[in-house]
């Protein structure tokens, strides 16, 4: 949150709450970065109250997750203060969150809510809209609400009195639209219940918007942003660094059809909100795909190619991705390696052919640090494996249990292992327990699930 919308947050709370009463709080959209050290949380000290900050994923500042991007989870006339600050630019559908946190409030009670009206895109995973006066009004209108005040941090107006945008101050960059709500006895929950509940199951039910006319492109870049292409498949958006994105690959990431059937793979077989652990990182498509689509208890990737750990944070980032643990190493079960404590890894010149198998094409040998695989196991008891190691899977599992891994997607790679060599990983999955549900070997994706 910037420092000015937190000043205007500060002065409703100052106007509009009584230090001498007890008020239930509601924060919608309250997760913040871990570094971050302005919150809501903290304009309500000094007065009695009790806080729950609400969001659709877990995180530093979240009390309670949302079970639909649309549903508070909050009976409703149940709280005296709503807030929600820098929110609604990032959400799709913001009239039907509003109508939510209508229902939420009690009469009497106001809702704080603030939203820029200009500035650079910062997609959160979306950067959708900007707010005037008349769009908060228009809010009011629609929800019943009485619209006590409304501002907007306009600029400065010059000689010819049109607004000077040269002149706004780096504390007023964002132009904060705020406003101030009041429910009262006008208000009429059996009529506005007629379709709001139909309007909040209908956007629920429509979720993500990615894929949404995805051949329009990426949107313009912000400020510091990097290039970018788009997963047309899936709207994930990827620095382009031409380095490691050749023609070919960039090709089949804007048609969608970049790592497309590890991706239906994963859209098909993984249920969501389970322990992830990812062996062989990339690009960061797949930890960012399933972090946005499956909203996974926890994730970690590792990756052992040096020039992708900074490509996969990247990656995280453009798609507003937090909380994935990413790991530089090689994740092994080869006895020689571990008591080395490191594993030769060829780096070729295209990424996705750097492999710890000695076949890997060209490039230069670097030493990458080996951790044991049985140490992510037993640290994360992951639910779900998803590796694409380039030949390394072949011995992965050789001697080793997985007791709570129930789903295992593998990228194969006979070319470098043979069709012997996926013939012994196989055995080795199926003596831990784990047996292959799809026979399609053109497919090349191995998926592997514990029969109940």
């Amino acid at each position: 949150m910037h420092k000015s919308a937190h000043g205007h947050m500060g002065d409703a709370v100052r106007d509009f709450m009584d230090p001498s009463m007890h008020y239930r709080v509601v924060d919608v959209g309250a997760k913040t970065s871990h570094d971050a050290h302005l919150t809501h949380r903290s304009l309500f000290e000094g007065y009695s109250h009790d806080y729950v900050g609400i969001d659709v994923q877990p995180g530093n500042n979240v009390d309670l997750v949302m079970p639909g991007l649309y549903t508070i989870p909050v009976e409703s006339e149940s709280a005296d203060i709503v807030v929600s600050g820098q929110v609604f630019e990032h959400v799709p559908f913001f009239w039907t969150t509003f109508l939510e946190m209508a229902r939420i409030l009690k009469v009497g009670g106001h809702i704080f809510l603030s939203a820029p009206s200009r500035g650079h895109t910062h997609a959160h995973p979306y950067d959708c809209w900007r707010f005037y006066p008349d769009g908060f009004r228009s809010l009011a209108a629609f929800a019943k609400l009485r619209l006590v005040r409304v501002h907007t941090d306009f600029p400065p107006r010059g000689e010819n009195k049109r607004f000077d945008y040269a002149a706004v101050t780096p504390y007023r960059y964002w132009g904060d639209t705020v406003g101030v709500f009041r429910k009262t006895e006008e208000y009429d929950q059996k009529a506005l219940d007629r379709f709001r509940q139909p309007l909040i199951d209908w956007c629920n039910s429509v979720g993500d918007v990615d894929a949404t006319l995805a051949e329009l492109g990426p949107p313009p870049l912000g400020r510091g942003q990097s290039p970018r292409i788009t997963h047309s498949a899936f709207g994930i958006d990827f620095p382009f660094n031409p380095a490691l994105i050749n023609e070919k690959v960039a090709e089949k990431i804007k048609k969608g059809r970049y790592e497309i059937r590890e991706a239906v793979a994963i859209q098909s077989y993984l249920k969501g909100g389970e322990r992830v652990l990812e062996l062989g990182g990339g690009l960061g498509f797949i930890s960012t795909l399933v972090s946005r689509f499956k909203r996974p208890a926890s994730y970690t990737v590792v990756e052992a190619d040096p020039r992708l750990i900074p490509v996969i944070k990247e990656t995280h980032k453009l798609n507003g991705v937090a909380g994935v643990q990413v790991e530089h190493c090689v994740a092994t079960s080869d006895p020689a390696a571990l008591a080395a404590g490191f594993c030769t890894m060829r780096i070729a010149k295209t990424f996705w052919g750097s492999s710890i198998k000695s076949q890997a094409n060209g490039g230069d040998s670097v030493l990458v640090e080996a951790v044991p695989l049985k140490k992510f196991l037993d640290n994360d008891e992951p639910e779900v494996l998803i590796a694409d190691i380039e030949g390394g899977e072949v011995d992965l599992f050789t001697g080793i249990e997985m007791p709570s891994v129930n789903l295992a997607i593998i990228e194969l790679h006979p070319t470098v292992t043979g069709e012997d060599g996926i013939a012994r990983m196989e055995a080795e999955l199926a003596r831990i327990g784990l047996h292959s549900t799809n026979h399609d070997p053109s497919t090349r994706v191995g998926v592997y699930q514990r029969r109940a």
